[in-house]
């Protein structure tokens, strides 16, 4: 395999797996991707959630024995606490710098890349319950063993459990705010899930961005930091667009921050309760509406007209398919449209 380093001098392209994930609601299960990773010079992968809505790794770490761990760890002095999906799932552990080895398979030889000196949490308790090293148990949702995050916002800094550690509190950022990149990539990644053999590439190359079409590229809404290798950091919300509903009435709204996240459900949050009740019904948009979503090209915002190139366009239903979508008054963060795996679906992105 490749020898470690912190420098992706061309781009790379790792397997991504489809996984039924345990599921409590009505219709089939759904399914999520998956990454197969080890840690700390394991050569033994297990398969973490990959998920483009969350900012850094929290792969699972079992004091009964770890073989998706190796040796290859550094402690920082530092714990953490992460809370996704509104606090359903809640890691806490110690911050460490490690190894990563990205494999296609379980059962794969040799790694597709490897990458030294990467901030993760390694997560001693997922909601509060400490690792079962089973392989036949995986903690998170029944199919994962912690979460690959790789959205480009900042991630979470430790926290110094004494008081009395020197410097800056490490990051938490997702892989690729970590590294650094050679002439020819530049920062980013490429996601194909619209088949049933998905992949990332990590780094883009040329041909990356001149596939682009450009009705279908849109502004990221940046923030003026820096990672720690100088990668820029973006927004929680990474576009804004606009999101039209047809139904019984109408609905648009023209300036709606979006979150691409394979990592979650279509779910539009209404917190100030702007969307008319005959559009929603138990919590979902009614059956039958049809809802177009396009993201914003020029980041100025886009009227309530009709959608040019929406990079969603269906009827909703009633089962957890394609066509479900949830509604939501609850968070604390604004209105805002998490776009789920929907898109990924039909474009690489």
């Amino acid at each position: 395999g490749p020898a470690a380093a912190q420098t992706l001098d061309q781009p790379v392209r790792v397997r991504l797996h489809w996984q039924t994930i345990s599921w409590n609601g009505s219709g089939a299960a759904p399914s999520k991707l998956g990454i197969y990773v080890a840690l700390g010079g394991s050569s033994a992968p297990r398969l973490f959630e990959f998920d483009t809505g969350g900012a850094g790794f929290y792969p699972t770490f079992a004091t009964a024995g770890s073989p998706w761990w190796g040796s290859d760890v550094t402690p920082t002095g530092y714990t953490f606490d992460q809370k996704y999906d509104a606090g359903q799932n809640k890691y806490k552990g110690d911050v460490v710098s490690t190894s990563l080895s990205f494999f296609d398979h379980e059962s794969a030889s040799q790694p597709r890349l490897t990458l030294a000196d990467v901030v993760v949490g390694q997560s001693l308790t997922l909601n509060d319950k400490p690792i079962d090293p089973d392989p036949s148990m995986p903690p998170l949702e029944k199919a994962f063993w912690g979460d690959f995050g790789m959205a480009p916002k900042q991630g979470k800094a430790g926290k110094d459990p004494s008081g009395a550690l020197p410097g800056d509190p490490p990051i938490i950022d997702s892989l690729l705010a970590q590294l650094t990149y050679g002439a020819k990539v530049t920062p980013g990644f490429r996601v194909h899930a619209s088949s049933e053999r998905p992949w990332v590439q990590f780094g883009l190359g040329q041909d990356d961005l001149n596939l682009a079409a450009p009705a279908l590229t849109y502004t990221l809404n940046a923030t003026s930091q820096l990672s720690g290798s100088k990668v820029p950091y973006y927004q929680d919300y990474v576009v804004t667009g606009s999101l039209t509903i047809n139904g019984a009435t109408s609905y648009c709204d023209g300036q709606l921050g979006m979150i691409l996240d394979t990592g979650a459900f279509t779910t539009i949050y209404d917190t100030s309760q702007r969307i008319p009740d005959s559009l929603v019904s138990g919590g979902q948009v009614a059956p039958g509406a049809s809802l177009a979503i396009s993201g914003d090209p020029i980041a100025s915002g886009s009227p309530c007209l009709a959608v040019p190139s929406p990079f969603m366009a269906l009827t909703a239903g009633p089962t957890v398919n394609q066509d479900l979508v949830w509604v939501s008054d609850l968070g604390g963060k604004g209105d805002y449209l998490n776009t789920g795996m929907l898109p990924f679906l039909s474009n690489d992105i």
